[in-house]
């Protein structure tokens, strides 16, 4: 039986993609496990590399291949072919850990939650020195628990993109799709699944490789500011998610989305007020966020109002990215 699709989405990556694959090459997981590589339009040797391991492991490899859309696109083309009882996301410059995916393949087969959550480490991408997330310390490891003993707080930073596992049936009823030609669709996966899902086995097992600190990562400072737009678009898009489709949620589940929404937009505040290097713009980009929040919604407004103020003091003080994580680090060793 297959238990879990992984889809691969893959945009120029044959940098990376041999060291992707190559961590699912165990003979133990034929049967099991499926991997679907989405060539996105690439123009490089992703696609030769990707139709290698189709050829030599076909019963474990599938390769798509379309015209340009995004991340967001290539995570929809995989979740439209995927044929496991479950599905999660590997992007083409990580990789996963063979025994933790094994382990969370065992646990498939003997257990039946809408959602897995397991852990993850940061690798820098230049040293691949590596910093574990951890699940919190008395976390409800190892059964299944309805979804409300974590939706909380403490939980946040564990619960993303590359730490879940949802059910492909429920990803399908549920209508689950990510914008195309838009960067960031990662928070609006995590948004999209958590509305939903009533019951979790959390794994305290490390099963994905994320790498960090590479200059072309939409993640890196510059690129969030070179983003912004998009960033913008994917809090605005998540927030009519939530506020529209609050009436499918299992009961209590609202507050936690809007948990979820205050994150994403302290960090957009985040992003016009100290990462942008044009203090001008960035005072622009947040008076208009703050005029959209307190038309749209209030609540929001209200619950960003701390962050709002705490970064416009940092940028009047003309403090920028680099400093902010100085201070950080500094508090960190307080």
């Amino acid at each position: 039986m297959i238990y879990l699709t992984i889809a691969v989405p893959a945009y120029n990556a044959a940098a990376t993609l041999e060291k992707c694959l190559n961590s699912f090459l165990e003979e133990k997981f034929r049967g099991r496990l499926e991997v679907v590589v989405v060539n996105d339009g690439s123009t490089d040797d992703t696609e030769s590399i990707a139709r290698a391991y189709q050829t030599r492991r076909p019963e474990v490899f599938r390769l798509i291949c379309q015209e340009n859309g995004g991340h967001g696109s290539a995570v929809n083309a995989g979740l439209a072919a995927a044929k496991g009882k479950y599905f999660r996301i590997v992007d083409a410059d990580d990789w996963v850990n063979p025994a933790g995916l094994e382990a969370l393949l065992q646990a498939m087969e003997g257990k039946d939650p809408d959602c897995f959550l397991d852990q993850r480490t940061e690798v820098h991408g230049l040293t691949e020195a590596g910093t574990p997330v951890r699940l919190p310390e008395g976390a409800p490891v190892e059964r299944v628990i309805p979804f409300e003993e974590i939706a909380a707080p403490e939980y946040a930073r564990c619960i993303s993109m590359h730490t879940l596992t949802c059910r492909t049936s429920l990803l399908r009823e549920k209508g689950i799709r990510l914008m195309e030609h838009t960067f960031y669709v990662d928070m609006q996966y995590v948004i999209g699944v958590t509305a939903f899902v009533r019951t979790a086995y959390l794994l305290p097992r490390e099963v994905y490789f994320y790498r960090l600190g590479c200059d072309g990562q939409s993640v890196s400072y510059l690129n969030y500011v070179k983003n912004y737009r998009q960033h913008d678009k994917v809090l605005k898009t998540c927030a009519d998610f939530c506020e529209n489709r609050a009436g499918e949620m299992p009961e209590g589940r609202r507050e936690y989305m809007r948990f979820m929404l205050t994150l994403l937009a302290r960090t957009q505040f985040n992003i016009a007020l100290i990462y942008n290097p044009d203090r001008r713009q960035g005072a622009e980009q947040a008076r208009e966020l703050d005029h959209y929040l307190a038309r749209e919604w209030p609540w929001l407004a209200r619950a960003t109002r701390s962050r709002r103020w705490a970064a416009g003091i940092l940028h009047s003080l003309g403090v920028g990215y680099h400093q902010l994580q100085r201070i950080k680090a500094a508090a960190g060793r307080a």
